[in-house]
């Protein structure tokens, strides 16, 4: 495991056993998804707010590493990325001001849509990035 992919490991709060950088992005989504979920239907405001900010620190991580000049995306997919990430700082801000754990569907959605993204293979037509990087972050 190098170096980048163990600090990975850490910052995402990801401990199982992942193949390339772009498994580590979609479990971590995927982490945060599940946690997101629990917490819509929680009492427990401190849980609920805990998932909120953990979703919100992966997200602002993505967008550390989607402005990073070394990142390999598309400038096009960067803008696309970083339009959805102001988009789940909105409703988070919104979720936790507000508390209304019905925003969080949304937040979940978006997670577990760019995870399937990220598991999926590329399909031949397209250029594909070498399957050890990431989408979101620069390895």
């Amino acid at each position: 495991m190098t170096a980048a992919t163990s600090e990975k490991h850490n910052a995402y709060n990801v401990h199982q056993q992942v193949r390339s950088d772009r498994e580590i992005d979609a479990r971590a989504l995927l982490g945060c998804a599940n946690q997101l979920a629990q917490a819509e239907t929680s009492q427990d405001f401190a849980f609920y707010t805990d998932a909120l900010k953990r979703n919100q620190r992966l997200w602002t991580f993505f967008q550390v590493a989607l402005c990073d000049p070394d990142n390999p995306l598309p400038p096009e997919i960067k803008s696309i990325l970083l339009g959805l990430s102001q988009r789940v700082d909105r409703i988070s801000f919104k979720a936790i001001a507000e508390h209304k754990p019905e925003l969080l569907a949304e937040l979940i959605d978006i997670n577990r849509r760019i995870a399937a993204g990220l598991s999926a293979k590329p399909k031949t037509e397209a250029p594909a990035l070498p399957e050890n990087t990431s989408v979101m972050t620069t390895a």
